[in-house]
Order: structure tokens, then C-alpha cells, then sequence
């Protein structure tokens, strides 16, 4: 086990300094979830999570955890490819996962995070099947209410009274079982439906919440991931000179390269908007180049389309733009052959 995890950990970290491994930055995050699920003892988190420690004897689940767990952060990093092979890898031998109460709670882990990963990609109908799935196999009651709460977030639309009763409910529920990944992340969701309606100060309330609880953790990925959102905030509110100050200051602070393109991306949109084509093209080409390098899928096509229409109708260089316009394309076709759907910057 301890060759196979070096050898996910290498393809995960394949240009990264050696000195801040992804693993690390998501580890809080993704392995106290694993241990608040409560279907595996905290020991054998600490197996997982400590490389040369596992013993030489295979353990089959175990195995497949750390596969789901390196899937999810592959797909937190936005390194798409990498992260559907793991999947894949897990479902080719799912019946392991389906002996005995143990394997079937981890089959339902597996069911749960694979829902999550398709939606991130735009897969809403495969995602909402693999949550269905998760649903019918849940024995445990934590399961249960993780699988009720991301059903309801699929379903919220405009937050009604009763819907918010409901998602309250499930925050006092993770709450009281120390489910702090699912509380935070609650929270987190709350406010982006919240932003979604264009109740800014009720998303803002929220977002603070989130960030506390993800600061105290160290759940880097979402901490991180409501910093770009406030921003987000700015621009709503037309404040697109404060919103490009508050995300150059976020880019001096991070060190994470999935978030570096995208703050990236975020700046050059920015830059454009406020007529400073030269830094609109500067960043967006750091954005794409620091994407092709680390295999940041999900930030690649936005940022080749990006630079494209800059050269085209800034630029005027119509070789440039058909160039880079091909790299966004290639990028996205790549992907859909993997089966990522043509959605969103990739259409």
C-alpha cells in the first residue's frame, strides 16, 4: 500500500515543491470528515494519513478509501483527469466495498463524494443518481443526515421558510455531533444560496461563519474558497475597484496553486473590465500557463478563452487569438472524452 500511495501522492504533486504537498493542504479537511462519518476509527485515519506507517498487509477498504480521498482532493485542486481515473479505479472493483456493515458504510462514503465530484463538473444528472445510491446503501444515521442535507441543497432553489428550518436543523445537527466539516460547509452553502438570491448581507453573515469555523480547523480548501467568494460579494455590489484590490491582496497570500489561478483568472476579468488591457492580459496569461503546468482542468479553458478574446478584439492579433482559442478548446474536448461535460467556460 505504502509504493500505490507513493505513487498517487507523486501524480498528485507531480510539479509541485515538494515542500508544500497538496496532501498537506487538504488533509485537516478531508480526513476529519472521513473520521467524523464515524465508520472508521480515528486509527485508521491516522493509517491513511501516515505515509509509511500502514502496515505491508493489504487492506483492501482502507485502500480504497485513500483512492477516494486522493480523487477528492485531486478534484478539490481541479486536476480533473486525475481525479476521474482514481474514481474509476474505485468502481472497477467496487464489490470490495460491499462486504460486511464496514465496507458497505465505506460504499456509501464512496457513493457520497462521487455525487459531489460529478456535480463540481457540471454533471447533474449522474451526480444525483450517485447520491440516490448513496441514500439506498446509508446504514449509518450520520450518513443519513450528510445524504439529506447535500439533497436538500440540490433542491433549495429560493430559500423558503421550511427550507431553512431544515437547513438550521442540519447545522444544530452536525453541531451537537462535532461534525465540524459538515457544519462549516453548511454554513458555506447557506451563503452562496443566500448570494444567489441577492441577499448579500444574510450571505455575508453566513460566509463569516464559515470562515471562522474553516480558520479554527484548518480547513484550507474551504477557507479559501469563501475568500474568493467575498469578493464575489464586491462585484455584485458594482464595487469592481475594491474587488480588485481585495483579490490582489489575496493573490500575495496564496501559495496554493489551483486558488493562484483562480484569483488569477478573477483579476484579469477584473483588469478588463476597468479597461487595463495590458495587466488584463498578464494575468490571464499567468492564470493559463500556471493551469497547463499543474494540471488546474477546471480553470484552463476560461483562461485560454480569456487571453484569446483579449488578443482578438484588444489586441487586434487575430493569429494570437485563433491560437489561444485552440488551447481553450483542445482543453475542453480533452476533458470531455473523459466524460466532464461541455458546461460552463468549456462551452
Amino acid at each position: 500500500m505504502n509504493k500505490r500511495q507513493h505513487l498517487m501522492s507523486n501524480e498528485l504533486n507531480k510539479t509541485q515543491d515538494p515542500s508544500n504537498l497538496i496532501e498537506q493542504f487538504h488533509a485537516a479537511e478531508c480526513y476529519a470528515l472521513l473520521g467524523q462519518t464515524g465508520f472508521i476509527s480515528e486509527e485508521h485515519v491516522q493509517l491513511i494519513l501516515d505515509q509509511g506507517k500502514v502496515s505491508d498487509r493489504r487492506n483492501k477498504m482502507l485502500e480504497a478509501l485513500l483512492k477516494i480521498t486522493y480523487a477528492k482532493i485531486a478534484g478539490f485542486e481541479g486536476n480533473y483527469s486525475f481525479a476521474i481515473d482514481l474514481y474509476e479505479q474505485v468502481l472497477e472493483k467496487i464489490t470490495v466495498l460491499n462486504k460486511g456493515t464496514q465496507q458497505r458504510s465505506a460504499l456509501t462514503y464512496f457513493y457520497y463524494e462521487y455525487s459531489g465530484f460529478l456535480d463540481s463538473i457540471g454533471d447533474a444528472s449522474a451526480s444525483q443518481m450517485y447520491l440516490e445510491k448513496a441514500h439506498n446503501s446509508a446504514k449509518s444515521n450520520k450518513m443519513k443526515q450528510m445524504i439529506a442535507f447535500q439533497t436538500m441543497v440540490k433542491q433549495s432553489g429560493v430559500l423558503k421558510k421550511s427550507t431553512l428550518r431544515k437547513w438550521l436543523q442540519s447545522i444544530a445537527y452536525f453541531n451537537k455531533y462535532d461534525m465540524t466539516v459538515m457544519e462549516a460547509q453548511a454554513h458555506y452553502s447557506l451563503a452562496l444560496n443566500y448570494l444567489e438570491q441577492g441577499e448579500l448581507s444574510d450571505s455575508a453573515t453566513y460566509l463569516d461563519l464559515a470562515h471562522q469555523m474553516a480558520a479554527t480547523s484548518g480547513y484550507n480548501y474551504l477557507r479559501w474558497s469563501i475568500d474568493l467568494t467575498r469578493g464575489e460579494i464586491l462585484k455584485l455590489q458594482d464595487r469592481n475597484a475594491e474587488a480588485m484590490s481585495y483579490y490582489e491582496g489575496l493573490l500575495k497570500k496564496a501559495e496554493n496553486n489551483f486558488f493562484r489561478a483562480s484569483i488569477l483568472l478573477k483579476l484579469a476579468e477584473l483588469y478588463r473590465e476597468l479597461g487595463n488591457t495590458d495587466k488584463a492580459l498578464d494575468a490571464a496569461m499567468e492564470s493559463m500557463e500556471i493551469s497547463q503546468r499543474f494540471s488546474v482542468d477546471s480553470e484552463l479553458a476560461g483562461s485560454s478563452m480569456l487571453v484569446g478574446k483579449l488578443y482578438h478584439r484588444a489586441k487586434a492579433d487575430i493569429t494570437k487569438a485563433y491560437f489561444y482559442f485552440q488551447q481553450g478548446y483542445g482543453s475542453a474536448i480533452k476533458l470531455a472524452r473523459q466524460g466532464v461535460p461541455i458546461t460552463g467556460s468549456r462551452e
